[in-house]
């Protein structure tokens, strides 16, 4: 049976890697044509939908956030970033990255089977911390780094499908 860090940890790192990879492409490419970087922050795919700086806040958020509200049983939806350039958004996805490095499996997997209650203004959900992280945060998550991934090939970033699975989780060689 997997463990609460099995779905939490490893994948949310190996998410943040591949966001802040997909970042660091765009960048290369983007200082390549002599394009500014800072061009793209408030890209959409379509007028409806939030933009790129919101993709990189919601991978922080269905991955540290979504973490700490194991630890705390309680989920809330996220302040709007404000003001923020492309190397903000890195930086972002680093510190996120490094502060979820820091949680430990003991901590997550203590958590198994209690409550978390996401916030929701019309009305509070209450979940399991395995059904938070399985229903809620982890679709979540994929949505918004495919639209992150979307985004930046829109732009002409040479990106492929692995540049999106990032690293994969092989069995041990006996």
């Amino acid at each position: 049976m997997a463990m609460l860090s099995d779905i939490t940890l490893t994948p949310f790192s190996n998410s943040l890697n591949v966001a802040i990879h997909l970042m660091t492409k765009a960048k290369a490419h983007f200082e390549s044509q002599n394009r500014n970087t800072n061009d793209i922050v408030d890209l959409q795919l379509v007028d409806d939908m939030l933009p790129l700086s919101f993709q990189i806040n919601a991978i922080c958020q269905h991955t540290l956030q979504a973490t700490k509200a194991v630890l705390s049983s309680n989920f809330y939806i996220p302040s709007p970033l404000g003001e923020i350039d492309f190397h903000g958004l890195i930086k972002l996805l680093q510190n996120t990255q490094k502060e979820l490095s820091e949680i430990t499996e003991n901590e997550v997997n203590s958590r198994s089977g209690e409550t978390v209650i996401f916030h929701y203004p019309e009305r509070p959900m209450t979940f399991t911390a395995e059904n938070f992280i399985t229903s809620f945060s982890t679709p979540n998550l994929y949505f918004h780094q495919t639209t992150l991934y979307n985004l930046l090939r829109k732009e002409g970033v040479p990106l492929s499908k692995i540049d999106f699975i990032g690293a994969l989780s092989l069995s041990p060689s006996e």
